[in-house]
């Protein structure tokens, strides 16, 4: 009969870095926005004044409410990969991160300063929020922490 003996690593495990957490935990609030809009779209798709609003049909509201519940469970996915130290949780992020900059970097290229300054400055929000998890996802102490997750 066999026992199973505890193991122990032979290098100590590596804490969640707090950056990590705090990505983990916008991935989760984006996840939860997507699934929530999602359903709202679908539950409202027979609204007229909704479909006035959006310009959509019935069948595009209800098609975009469960493409967006879609989407949201996949990123509810990639949170959960995020916070157990997946690399190709780390990787999707990254890739998605990499498309808001370039996304917003060409949105400035179309735009005037003077005549759509919102648009500016969410463009250069979007590259400074985007960095900056790209920042966190790839420094230090996240890297051991996803190295540590092989």
């Amino acid at each position: 009969m066999a026992t199973s003996f505890p193991t122990t690593p032979l290098t100590p495990a590596v804490r969640r870095p707090f950056g990590v957490t705090i990505v983990t935990l916008l991935t989760w609030l984006v996840a939860v926005t997507d699934i929530a809009a999602g359903i709202a779209f679908a539950a409202n798709a027979e609204d007229r004044s909704v479909r006035h609003d959006l310009g959509m049909t019935e069948t595009e509201l209800r098609s975009y409410g469960v493409a967006l519940i879609v989407v949201g469970v996949l990123t509810a996915l990639v949170a959960v990969g995020l916070g157990r130290g997946s690399r190709l949780a780390r990787a999707l992020v990254a890739f998605i991160m990499v498309l808001h900059v370039g996304g917003a970097v060409y949105a400035l290229t179309q735009i005037s300063w003077e005549d759509q300054r919102n648009e500016s400055l969410s463009a250069i929000w979007q590259i400074a929020i985007s960095g900056l998890i790209l920042f966190v996802l790839f420094g230090n102490k996240a890297d051991r922490f996803f190295e540590q997750h092989r």
